[in-house]
């Protein structure tokens, strides 16, 4: 039944009823436990403080915490109140427990802590395994030893993300996390980590490590505490390079490049990247192998050297970069290839500085005198007529074609350069001249065709040298006695097919009739006295052409002498006066760095004295393959020969130039041979005229030489080979 407890209570006061003791507290009445009383209040001291020598049963209210005591003989047993014991609880204090048994506290696991707990609140933890007390800073370990490490393996590695670390030591629990730290204190967490027991811990890298972040420290947060290895884990190490920097070599317009780099890294298991973010376009980088490739773009003078770096990574993002270059070299053999294809039909003839090929209006091989000679550092020269058939890009031989007795120092240099545009009579060019020129009375220009495959079953020549009369043979303007190509790919000459520069050289000493000399031979020095008397010196030769017969008195005479270019030719025949011209005199070098044409033969004296033979003309030929099944000749002719009337012949004419440059050459049958000796006696009374002396072959090549050219013989020519690179 209901308790009708006393009204208008102090607090303190005691009320027993229905056999329980109650206390007020000041806010309510409360029930005690094992207090007895029998009815009505009872006394309790009220203070802020416990009474001192307190009687087993006294009571006393703690007017600052608002709870109820009772003193037990060991202590004081708060048994409700409106503080910290609550209605009905009995918190303890200043309490020793002699039990051996236990305090059973509430459980739970992390998630189901209390929302707002007290401070001093304390839970058994399942999660982490232990005890727990709420603080100011919140939960924490009550009573459990903090995490330490003892080791960190590997020590060492390459510095990936994912690699797994064994993290040794004693203390661990389940709620560990692990940070790994670098060397700037930046922390990474990692998001896999393992309890394996107290003793060990697994965890593996959130991220990739560079070198320039290690040493790591490693770093286990756990509720017990927290704990930190310092400078444990090395990241490895960067790429090593093992290809050294500067040129990966060089390569020739429009061929293909590639050359491979590499890189070692001192990690185990690490794999290395390669990858260039300032390469040129046309240059690819494998980023798995290292080699560096592509076709070199068109480039028509001089060379380029391509700077860039390259840089080597490891999986772990460290990084070593060196740098390179690749040369660009104008087009290896002349010919950017854009002239097409040249087909020689058989029992057809192809001039080059006459016909025009393709699309072509003008003559593939023009030719243009200058009207000055232009000097070393020249970017523009001017053609002694209006110029047309010449575009960008094309390329042209320039070469001082002829001197005087005087002027001919600069006769036989040439070289190529590219035509950057055209205006009227004046060819810019991409590139300055590094010759001088002024030292020769004549210089030409002359297109050489960039032809991609010339293959020539019948005949391919050009025009013969004419001192540079003007011509408008097929819209040629001039004649220079010279042939010359470029094949980006390949010159085939089949059997049965010519390259023929056979007499297209220097001209021939005239035959003078009458009691006159013969005329002397045309050679690099001009054509003085080629056609006239020279008033007793016309057997004396002209630079390398043949000296005329000469006419002594009655009926003595002799031959033309023969002409001189790379070997000597042979004086002429004569009566017993020895009337025979001289034969001329060698020139230029066997390894073509200059090139002339032949020259010609003298003419023969007497009555009716026969001409001598022109000398052989220039062939120059570049190709990245050559392969001759035919023949490719530039010989001097033959002095036209004495007859049964008395007339003395002509000499021969010296064989020419022949220049070929290649990758692979298969040389086959390849003449510059001097022009025979004249029909005639070889003695007194219509002599012949004098052999030619032999002219100049030279080869280079670059991967492989098959053939060669006889020497050693009259009228045979001088031979010279050599590798290039």
């Amino acid at each position: 039944m209901p308790i009708t407890f006393p009204s208008n209570p102090l607090t303190g006061n005691v009320y027993i009823a229905g056999g329980k003791t109650w206390i007020y507290n000041g806010r309510g009445w409360v029930v005690q436990a094992n207090i007895t009383a029998t009815s009505g209040g009872a006394s309790i001291t009220v203070s802020n403080s416990a009474p001192t020598s307190p009687s087993s049963g006294a009571l006393w209210f703690n007017s600052e915490s608002g709870d109820v005591g009772v003193y037990f003989g060991n202590g004081w047993v708060a048994v409700g109140g409106g503080g910290s014991g609550g209605g009905g609880s009995t918190p303890v204090y200043d309490v020793v427990a002699t039990s051996t048994g236990y305090f059973d506290l509430p459980s739970g696991n992390t998630a189901q802590r209390p929302g707002s707990p007290p401070t001093g609140a304390i839970r058994y933890n399942s999660t982490t395994g232990f005890a727990e007390v709420y603080t100011s800073s919140g939960w924490g370990t009550f009573g459990a030893q903090p995490p330490s490490i003892s080791t960190v393996t590997p020590a060492s590695y390459n510095g990936e993300a994912g690699t797994m670390f064994t993290i040794n030591g004693a203390n661990f629990t389940a709620d560990a996390i692990v940070k790994f730290v670098d060397v700037n204190n930046v922390e990474y967490t990692s998001n896999v980590v393992a309890f394996i027991n107290q003793s060990q811990l697994t965890a593996t890298t959130p991220q990739d490590f560079t070198v320039a972040q290690e040493p790591l420290d490693v770093k286990v947060i756990q509720a017990s505490g927290q704990v930190t290895k310092v400078d444990c884990i090395d990241c490895g190490g960067s790429p090593t390079w093992t290809t050294a920097s500067g040129s990966l070599g060089s390569v020739f317009a429009g061929e293909f490049f590639s050359n491979t780099v590499i890189a070692t890294d001192p990690d185990s298991g690490a794999t290395i990247s390669y990858s260039s973010n300032n390469k040129p376009a046309w240059l690819s980088v494998g980023s798995s192998t290292g080699v560096i490739s592509g076709t070199a773009p068109a480039l028509y003078t001089g060379q380029q050297t391509n700077s860039f770096d390259i840089v080597a990574s490891d999986n772990a993002g460290n990084q070593t970069s060196r740098a390179f270059n690749v040369i660009n070299r104008e087009f290896e053999f002349l010919s950017d290839g854009n002239d097409g294809n040249l087909t020689v039909a058989v029992s057809t003839t192809f001039n080059i500085t006459t016909t025009a090929s393709g699309t072509r209006t003008v003559a593939d091989g023009v030719v243009y005198k200058l009207s000055s000679n232009p000097a070393a550092g020249a970017t523009a020269l001017t053609a002694a007529i209006s110029v047309v058939g010449l575009a960008a890009n094309d390329i042209l031989l320039v070469i001082g074609i002829e001197g005087s007795t005087g002027t001919n120092a600069g006769v036989g240099t040439y070289e190529f350069v590219y035509v950057s545009s055209v205006s009227g009579s004046t060819i810019n060019l991409l590139s300055a001249l590094t010759s001088s020129y002024t030292n020769v009375v004549s210089t030409i220009v002359q297109r050489v065709p960039e032809y991609n495959n010339v293959t020539v079953n019948g005949t391919l020549t050009a025009s013969a040298w004419d001192q540079l009369a003007t011509s408008t043979n097929g819209n040629g303007k001039y004649t220079s006695g010279i042939l010359a190509i470029a094949c980006r790919t390949a010159c085939v000459v089949n059997s049965g097919g010519i390259i023929d520069a056979n007499s297209l050289g220097y001209r021939f000493g005239v035959g003078l009739n009458g009691t006159t000399d013969g005329g002397k031979g045309e050679s690099y020095n001009g054509a003085t006295y080629r056609g006239t008397n020279s008033g007793g010196t016309t057997k004396v030769a002209n630079g390398g052409g043949g000296g005329g017969g000469q006419h002594v008195g009655g009926v003595n005479s002799g031959g033309g002498g023969g002409a001189s270019y790379g070997t000597a030719g042979e004086k002429g025949y004569s009566d017993a006066n020895a009337a025979g011209g001289d034969a001329g005199a060698t020139y230029g070098i066997n390894t073509l760095a200059t090139i002339f044409l032949g020259s010609g033969g003298g003419g023969g004296a007497d009555t009716y004295g026969q001409n001598g033979g022109n000398g052989g003309g220039a062939i120059i030929i570049y190709a990245k393959t050559f392969t001759n099944n035919g023949t490719v000749r530039s010989n001097g002719a033959q002095g036209v020969g004495s007859t049964s009337n008395g007339w003395d012949g002509g000499g021969g004419g010296s064989g020419g130039s022949i220049l070929i440059r290649g990758g692979t050459i298969n040389l086959g049958t390849v003449t510059a041979s001097g022009g025979a000796r004249s029909d005639g006696n070889l003695g007194g009374g219509a002599s012949a005229g004098g052999y030619g002396g032999g002219g100049r072959v030279a080869v280079y090549y670059k991967t492989a030489l098959t053939g060669s050219v006889t020497t050693g013989s009259a009228q045979q020519p001088t031979y010279y080979s050599t590798t290039y690179s």
